[in-house]
């Protein structure tokens, strides 16, 4: 995940079971991620759902079930739109302050 990830994503190490917890920055959409995701067949949980209180929480919650290639291939998707995604908010902002 070091590899493919934002700088500012944080991540557990787990020592059992089947899911580590990843917190994102505040202003990654994680609701956009997921379906984005999903649209790649990836299927991630948002922070919201173990959160209830914290709509949009920037959290996700991985599985890491599955073959080290698929492992591999699904966080590398996962890194790009991650990364799509924190440019798009960057160039919005860019377009605000110029219009400012």
């Amino acid at each position: 995940m070091e590899h493919y990830f934002l700088a500012s994503a944080k991540w557990t190490i787990p020592k059992g079971g089947l899911f580590l917890w990843v917190q994102l920055p505040d202003n990654v959409p994680i609701q956009v991620i997921s379906k984005e995701a999903l649209s790649h067949n990836i299927l991630i949980f948002g922070g919201s759902g173990f959160f209830p209180d914290k709509q949009g929480y920037p959290a996700m919650r991985l599985t890491f079930a599955n073959s080290p290639q698929d492992i591999e291939q699904g966080i590398s998707v996962l890194g790009k739109l991650l990364k799509r995604s924190l440019y798009k908010e960057f160039q919005s902002q860019e377009r605000y302050s110029k219009a400012s």
